[in-house]
């Protein structure tokens, strides 16, 4: 009895490991060649129980990059004398101490995971409308994999920021790009459509109520800032 607990106790730790290097050897693909590696391994994630796990690997990766970065930017701080000219590191393990962990931690993976499945939603929703077959679960594991360069390029750019900062934005705008075209390409061929100008029309429609939704969530966001901030005067 006790040998077959072992076992499958053996063999789930090996199912979880063989999932995790699927994920990372999926992102891998579509970095370095995003057409192929769509075309070819997409349908793997097309149900709840793969995609979900692709979603949860990614929040978390892209959670720990984060948390790095914001923690290198706090301890080794950057400080330029603007009368000298020079410039000069401060290294303050202290300043750990000030960061809010849970923001950092469990805020970054819930949004994470909503903004993913809110942009898979509106892709999904507007193909229906427009009465395109597409497999949400699909739509999920594209947004999910296609911004990871953005995610990679934003903490490499922080160790780039030390050593020139205009670098470090032009990798992070560059990354963006990379990123977004990798996404439209690959919805382009999850939402087929036989006229071009209707592509055109979806990807349209999706963006601007992104746009929109972004634009009022932000705007409350600010608001209750600034309320709060009158409060406490």
């Amino acid at each position: 009895m006790e040998n077959e607990v072992k076992s499958v106790g053996k063999n789930n730790s090996f199912d979880l490991m063989t999932t995790i290097m699927n994920c990372i050897t999926f992102i891998l693909a579509v970095a370095l060649k995003p057409v192929n590696a769509f075309k070819s391994k997409v349908k793997d994630y097309s149900d709840f129980k793969s995609a979900g796990i692709l979603v949860l690997f990614v929040a978390l990766a892209k959670m720990i990059i984060n948390l790095l970065g914001t923690m290198i930017s706090t301890v080794f701080v950057k400080q330029r004398n603007f009368f000298s000219g020079e410039t000069k590191f401060n290294v303050s393990f202290e300043n750990l101490k000030d960061l809010n962990y849970f923001d950092l931690i469990v805020k970054n993976i819930f949004w994470s995971i909503v903004v993913i499945a809110a942009v898979a939603g509106i892709y999904y929703i507007v193909a229906m409308i427009m009465k395109k077959n597409a497999n949400y679960f699909r739509l999920v594991s594209i947004t999910t994999v296609s911004f990871v360069p953005v995610f990679v390029a934003g903490f490499v750019s922080i160790i780039v920021a030390y050593i020139y900062a205009p670098l470090s934005v032009f990798l992070v705008f560059a990354a963006f790009i990379y990123s977004f075209l990798i996404f439209i390409n690959a919805i382009d061929a999850e939402v087929e459509f036989k006229d071009a100008d209707y592509k055109i029309y979806f990807h349209a429609i999706c963006l601007t109520v992104m746009f929109i939704i972004a634009y009022y969530v932000m705007s409350n966001a600010i608001g209750d800032i600034v309320s709060l901030n009158s409060l406490l005067k």
